[in-house]
């Protein structure tokens, strides 16, 4: 039976990954093929192994499950030299000194059809070694090769180690987005929690967790007994600085036992930040002055600063007059204390204007501009606190003394934060 060899050329001679179904040129006249190689050709060899088929199928494109490997004694006989120094190979002698490999498998032209080289499953690298293929050098000396075996199981992957024990913490339960513990001075306003929940984590037996204040107990209390996963913690004062008030959460007794010490600020409106100050030779739109009357408007704002520098948005002021006014010449002025404009601001921005305007008394008041704007008239104490709407209750953020001129309203002596 005539076979057909393939022979994977070296990148030097050929285009890298091309497969050519030809037997290797010869340099004589052609001659018959000795009888030890028509007996190798007929004989049924073995399969390949399975490390070997794979990638030799890889690297040509086809699947060599079916071609036969001939590994016998009677088939290295068949490889060595003639007496005249060419290998006896089918279809031709190969002379010394060819550059490509002169190994090559014998496979049945009924087993195997021509083949095309396809881009597609060509390997990226020809040059490798032709031993690399699946098919194992012969020595002329060496016993017959012992067939390619599967490759070894890979070994399995490590387990993954177990977690690291959970670590005992505790944490604010926030009831929104900017929640805080403040303390507003006997006062609950809306949306400023006076109250905190701590809820433990990383524990193993709740019924074995107490809680400890170890600073600031003279901020913050126990609403209730200081045990179990969740306790509540109510404020009493507020922070000097941030992160003042520390409590411990332990499980168990003991030096030893687990615990976890965290750190918390009870804020607390703090004082008031001045802001732009006005006058106008008229009164606001919402004041029912007379035209004809002589009026003024001062408008002094402020920000509501807490005890840590933040400004308090949503917080609601109120003011309050502790005493009589005091005045600096006869007049008919009226104390604010007896307006019956709404003595707060609720739910502010963080910031909030003062109004002050007089309109039609004696003396008359005057435009900021006029050469009399700055006599004194009277003057009154002058309060502002931060959360309530009852006037003089909350904490209290400053205190001053209202002075009113003819033709301006100032606040003087201003004490914020007050002691």
């Amino acid at each position: 039976m005539m076979s057909t060899r393939l022979q994977a050329y070296r990148g030097v001679d050929r285009p890298k990954d091309s497969v050519h179904s030809s037997s290797i040129p010869s340099r004589r006249p052609f001659t018959a093929a000795p009888a030890i190689i028509r007996g190798v050709q007929r004989s049924p060899g073995q399969p390949p192994g399975s490390g070997a088929q794979a990638i030799s199928s890889q690297r040509i494109g086809r699947d060599l499950g079916s071609v036969p490997v001939h590994t016998d004694a009677v088939t290295a006989q068949s490889t060595r030299p003639s007496v005249d120094g060419h290998r006896p190979i089918a279809g031709g002698g190969a002379a010394p000194g060819d550059s490509q490999s002169a190994l090559d498998a014998s496979v049945s032209d009924a087993s195997v059809p021509p083949i095309t080289p396809s881009p597609s499953t060509a390997s990226p690298d020809a040059s490798v070694p032709r031993a690399s293929v699946g098919v194992p050098p012969v020595s002329p000396t060496a016993a017959p090769a012992t067939p390619a075996t599967a490759p070894a199981t890979p070994a399995a992957a490590p387990a993954t180690p177990a977690a690291a024990p959970a670590t005992l913490a505790w944490t604010h339960v926030l009831r929104h987005k900017f929640d805080a513990l403040w303390f507003s001075c006997g006062e609950r306003p809306a949306w400023f929690s006076t109250t905190a929940t701590l809820q433990a984590s990383g524990y193993t037996d709740p019924a074995r967790l107490s809680w400890r204040i170890t600073e600031g107990s003279d901020k913050v209390g126990f609403t209730k007994a200081a045990t179990g996963a969740q306790v509540v913690v109510e404020s009493k004062k507020g922070s000097t600085r941030i992160n003042d008030v520390e409590l411990e959460v332990r499980e168990g007794a003991g030096p030893g036992a687990p615990a976890y010490k965290g750190r918390m600020t009870v804020r607390k409106p703090h004082r008031l930040i001045p802001r732009a100050i006005n006058d106008y030779a008229a009164c606001p739109p919402w004041g029912g002055c007379p035209v004809a009357c002589g009026q003024h408007l001062t408008t002094m704002g402020y920000r509501i600063v807490d005890n840590v520098g933040g400004t308090i948005v949503g917080a609601t002021v109120n003011e309050n007059f502790p005493g009589a006014k005091v005045d600096d010449q006869p007049n008919t002025w009226v104390s604010p204390a007896a307006f019956t404009t709404v003595p707060f601001w609720a739910n502010t921005d963080g910031t909030f204007v003062d109004n002050w305007y007089v309109s039609c008394r004696t003396p008359a008041p005057v435009a900021p501009t006029d050469a009399a704007a700055g006599q004194g008239v009277d003057q009154l104490e002058h309060e502002f606190y931060v959360g309530s709407k009852t006037p003089g209750k909350g904490c209290i953020v400053q205190r001053h003394i209202a002075h009113r001129y003819l033709g301006r309203t100032r606040h003087e002596k201003i004490v914020s934060p007050v002691p």
